[in-house]
């Protein structure tokens, strides 16, 4: 006696599997449009004292003073990844690049130091980005 799969089951096996697809779906729509508003709401800027680092919803924010930040430049968009960079990059091309003092270290997203010398940005106003932050070293020290 050969035991098999009835149509009904079939049937439940596919409202099933369509149920989990649409779910999916609807959780990639609203994650999408949370890192929309968050790139909007919370963007990525400049403090008296620090940069402040906020990329999207998942991502943690940094906070990087001012005397730990060595340079800041415009990059190419094909930075790979490697120990001691990181990489913001939501719906554009990495195109600011900012390089630590030696033997910096910055809290991961569980709260860990971990040693950093690149942190590689993508913003819509890199060169006023820039601008500002290389005044801001400037005036400093």
């Amino acid at each position: 006696m050969a035991v098999g799969i009835g149509s009904k089951q079939w049937f439940g096996l596919i409202v099933l599997a369509t149920m989990y697809a649409h779910y999916f779906y609807l959780w990639s729509v609203l994650y999408l449009v949370a890192e929309y508003r968050a790139s909007q709401w919370r963007p990525v800027s400049l403090d008296e004292k620090a940069v402040l680092i906020r990329c999207g919803v998942f991502a943690a924010d940094r906070t990087v003073s001012c005397d730990m930040i060595e340079s800041v430049a415009r990059c190419g968009s094909d930075i790979r990844r490697q120990r001691g960079v990181l990489r913001y990059r939501q719906f554009g091309s990495i195109n600011v690049e900012i390089r630590l003092k030696a033997c910096r270290k910055l809290a991961n997203g569980f709260g860990r130091a971990q040693a950093i010398s690149r942190i590689c940005i993508s913003l819509d106003k890199p060169d006023a980005f820039i601008d500002a932050v290389r005044a801001r070293l400037a005036k400093l020290g």
